[in-house]
């Protein structure tokens, strides 16, 4: 790097809070270490926060970022997102050289406009606009600035300094122009705001200086993706024309409840064909399971979010009428049903264990889903009303392991959804094959699955064709090139349709080795552990905790009839290990004609910490090797 691009930015690296300048200083060194490592780094980056009333927010972002090179570019394109409560106004850009002089000004027509709905939302009622403005030689930086109008206190802007590339400098001043009440909680910044009065206001302003980049690894869990922020609260908002606070939880739980009044009636023609459905029925846990289906059967999820629609739900008489809704919709629903049937239900806000876990401590939105609690005498229900594969007692495990926050009137709070446990969850395969004297492997095969295994699988053999299906299922059994399915088969099985079954037939061409009068047979056939499976960083180099999306338990049983003329040389030595997070097991055993196989691998739980890091590759690391085991058998 030149010295001419470390004096620009000694330059521009100085940081105005209004009323004092502080002036950022970096050794030669600590510039040079920060510029040359990446690609693309942030300058400086300054967001200015107004309250300007209890229902009005200027947001203000003034940002500098170097492209040093293509890999960089990017970090070029910025996209801004609208809505009813956000609108986007006075984008400016430029391209400056190392020298600071100006070589493009972004023109207006170059803002490009969009509507915005993610795939599983039919219409969100947002859009965005986004430029990208680049320069064909290198170095280059992009100044940018831009000012989002806010109408509600509840999308207050939180504070993200870090970022995938290296920052030099960001700065947040929030500027009281408007006296609320507010608080704030940091995460990963040990630092406190400066505090002055400017022309009578209040000031607050957050530095951070030499600001690495994010740092991402490999099955980590998602709450630890956020290493560096600040997060906002008001005392009180107003959004649309509801009144809300996130003093504590039982507020947050009001809010909702105030949005959610008078959404749970349904007509007439919908309460008697209730009736027709469970009255009938006295156990009130298969009442539930008889609506749940109903639910399932006549009513589909599609999402439309216009304003307020993002978190008020529609009726349930709208919902039984037009046979779709989102989650919290179809909740309502649900909950209109139970009612009917006699059974007290209640929603309940969940964020999605894969976006993180929430703060309990810190009231707030931080939901993004909605699911019905069923509090019944000698069991509790958590229905996932979106998804149509589910039964009644699977809970996902996206909302697994999660606090969510009960809509209860006066007795809303916070409860913990419980994690199933490894059995639970459970993958058992019986395989039965015979060996062919040219190493052909005729199998046929029973998979039944349980918890989350089971909904994984269902899922995806109930949203494809058999085609596709042959596909995926090849696919499932680690893309096994030489494996050709036959015919298959799944369903439901066991007490309640606890379980579902997968049964197929099919051949492994050419699936032994051969050397001489020996073939060399691995009975690991549908179930096997490799170096994708794992984490990349070394032993001694993981920061954060591994992170699988729940425990489970494989148990595979392999029986190989052998061709005539043939017997077992050798056999593999079993393998017994135990962890605190995880065990396994491999049994191989033989006859005169036939070879067995017991696999068993149990996840105990599902987030290995930093410290068990070391036992956990090496544990994995015995189960790959096992895995390629092989038995060893010749002529006779």
């Amino acid at each position: 790097m030149g010295k001419s691009i470390l004096l620009l930015i000694s330059f521009i690296l100085i940081v105005t809070c209004k009323n004092y300048s502080i002036g950022i200083v970096y050794s030669s060194e600590n510039i040079d270490s920060l510029v040359q490592e990446a690609d693309a780094v942030v300058l400086s980056n300054y967001e200015i926060v107004n309250i300007l009333s209890e229902s009005s927010v200027e947001y203000t972002v003034h940002r500098k970022i170097l492209i040093k090179n293509e890999n960089g570019e990017e970090n070029s394109t910025v996209i801004l997102t609208e809505s009813e409560f956000k609108e986007v106004n006075d984008i400016e850009a430029f391209i400056i050289d190392t020298m600071g002089n100006i070589l493009k000004e972004l023109d207006e027509d170059e803002i490009e406009e969009a509507e915005l709905s993610p795939g599983y939302v039919f219409y969100s009622g947002r859009s965005y606009k986004w430029f990208s403005l680049k320069h064909h030689t290198y170095p280059y930086i992009l100044d940018y600035t831009y000012t989002i109008s806010i109408n509600s206190l509840f999308f207050w802007p939180d504070w993200y300094p870090q970022t995938e590339i290296p920052s030099l400098s960001a700065t947040y001043k929030l500027i009281m122009s408007y006296p609320v009440e507010f608080s704030y909680q940091s995460v990963g910044i040990d630092i406190e705001p400066r505090e002055e009065m400017m022309n009578s206001k209040k000031v607050y302003c957050w530095e951070l200086t030499n600001i690495p980049q994010v740092k991402i690894e490999e099955f980590m869990p998602p709450e630890v993706k956020i290493q560096m922020a600040v997060f906002f609260k008001p005392d009180s908002y107003w959004i649309d024309s509801y009144s809300g606070s996130f003093v504590d939880w039982s507020s947050v739980a009001a809010w909702y409840g105030l949005l959610a009044e008078g959404k749970y009636d349904l007509p007439l023609v919908a309460k008697n064909e209730i009736h027709e459905l469970v009255d009938g029925i006295s156990e009130p846990k298969e009442k539930v399971r008889v609506l749940y289906n109903y639910l399932q059967k006549h009513s589909r999820y599609v999402a439309i979010e216009m304003g307020i629609g993002g978190w008020q739900p529609q009726s349930a008489a709208e919902v039984y009428e037009n046979h779709y809704g989102d989650c919290k919709d179809l909740t309502t629903f649900m909950i209109s049903m139970l009612d009917v049937a006699g059974i007290d239900a209640y929603p309940a806000l969940a964020l999605t264990r894969n976006q993180g876990v929430v703060n309990t401590e810190f009231p707030s939105n931080q939901f993004n889903h909605c699911i019905t609690f069923v509090p019944l005498k000698d069991d509790t229900l958590w229905l996932e009303c979106t998804a149509s594969y589910l039964d009644m007692e699977d809970t996902h495990y996206s909302i697994e392991d999660i606090h969510v926050l009960v809509v209860k009137g006066k007795n809303s709070k916070l409860i913990r959804i419980p994690q199933k446990s490894a059995a639970h969850n459970l993958w058992n395969s019986t395989l039965k094959a015979v060996l062919g004297k040219k190493g052909d492997l005729t199998i046929k095969a029973r998979l039944v699955t349980k918890g989350n295994q089971k909904s994984y699988l269902k899922n995806k053999l109930m949203a494809n064709n058999n085609k596709n299906n042959i596909v995926f299922l090849k696919e499932y059994f680690g893309n096994n090139k030489k494996l050709v399915i036959n015919e298959f088969s799944f369903h439901d099985s066991g007490n309640n349709y606890a379980n579902y079954d997968l049964e197929l037939n099919g051949v492994f061409n050419k699936f032994t080795s051969y050397r001489g009068k020996r073939m060399f047979i691995n009975p690991n056939i549908l179930n096997r552990t490799n170096s994708n499976n794992l984490p990349k960083e070394e032993i001694g180099e993981r920061k954060f905790p591994v992170f699988y999306n729940y425990p489970y338990l494989d148990i595979d049983t392999v029986l190989i009839e052998l061709p005539d003329g043939y017997i077992v040389e050798s056999k593999p030595a079993n393998k017994n290990i135990t962890k605190t997070f995880a065990a396994f097991s491999a049994t191989y055993e033989s006859t005169e004609n036939t070879l067995f196989y017991i696999r068993k691998l149990e996840l105990k739980k599902n987030i290995v910490p930093v410290s068990e890091y070391d036992e956990f590759i090496k544990f994995f690391k015995e189960i790959i090797k096992s895995d390629k085991s092989k038995f060893v058998i010749r002529k006779r």
